[in-house]
């Protein structure tokens, strides 16, 4: 046993020895107060798992409606495509990146860079409107 744990023994016999009463009350009120923090804290956590659920459900919900606007658009293109005479579709993709971090001991110094450059276009030209049949 540490002689700090054997103090601490000691002092609380000494206060239990002049006033057991309010030795016992000292105790009750300190286990009071511990479980009553650890109750606050328990229910603090269970407010946030509802709200904390329903930021993933909003994101999934989020990312969910993204694609399907996304495919959306697409069937649309694809159908215009599909209905134009004549169709030109102009593409450009870039996409470059780099960086680059150092640090010099000698002249204490630190340098950080990056560049980052995308290029995302896409031209469709839809000329005419061609009639289609429908067989029955």
């Amino acid at each position: 046993m540490s002689n700090k744990k054997g103090v601490d023994i000691a002092f609380s016999a000494a206060k239990f020895l002049v006033n057991p009463t309010g030795f016992l009350l000292e105790n009750m009120v300190k286990t009071a107060e511990i479980a009553y923090e650890a109750t606050a804290e328990a229910k603090a956590e269970r407010d946030l798992d509802p709200l904390v659920l329903e930021a993933r459900k909003q994101d999934l919900m989020r990312q969910v409606a993204e694609a399907q606007a996304k495919v959306a658009q697409e069937n649309a293109i694809a159908h215009r495509i599909d209905t134009a005479e004549e169709v030109e579709m102009e593409e450009y993709y870039e996409y470059v990146g780099g960086g680059k971090a150092g640090a010099n001991l000698t002249e204490a110094s630190i340098s950080l860079g990056g560049e980052v450059r995308r290029v995302s276009k896409r031209i469709y030209r839809f000329k005419g409107k061609e009639e289609k049949c429908r067989m029955k």
